[in-house]
């Protein structure tokens, strides 16, 4: 791993288990359940509303299938986007970047993760 200061995933692990406890390795769980629920339910919707309208014969229509797939995943990305910069962002942090933006060693989840981006994004 270029310009990592592990020498491999196990020594990652270990390092990550001594420096935060188990918690680490979940920071983002909720994060991620609430963005992939929503995800799954609007693809889901989505995509059978498109297919209603692309393919109303319910037949096997493979051009059907993926111009409803690639809108439905389109519109669920678009909307689950800041999730997902939420979950990235409690994945990667790093406990210098923590002290220095929130004045703490550890981010607490979502709720601050979303605070925090709206902040540094005005």
């Amino acid at each position: 791993m270029y310009g990592s200061p592990y020498k491999s995933c196990w020594d990652c692990i270990m390092k990550t288990y001594r420096g935060e406890g188990v918690t680490a390795f979940y920071r983002s769980y909720t994060t991620q359940l609430s963005m992939n629920i929503p995800f799954q339910s609007l693809h889901f919707m989505v995509y059978e509303s498109m297919q209603n309208i692309t393919n109303k014969e319910k037949t096997y229509n493979p051009k059907a299938h993926m111009v409803s797939g690639a809108l439905a995943g389109a519109f669920a990305s678009a909307v689950t986007t800041p999730l997902d910069v939420c979950k990235t962002l409690l994945n990667t942090q790093e406990t210098t970047t923590l002290k220095t933006l929130l004045g703490r060693h550890k981010s607490m989840g979502c709720c601050t993760q979303s605070g925090r981006f709206i902040r540094l994004e005005e």
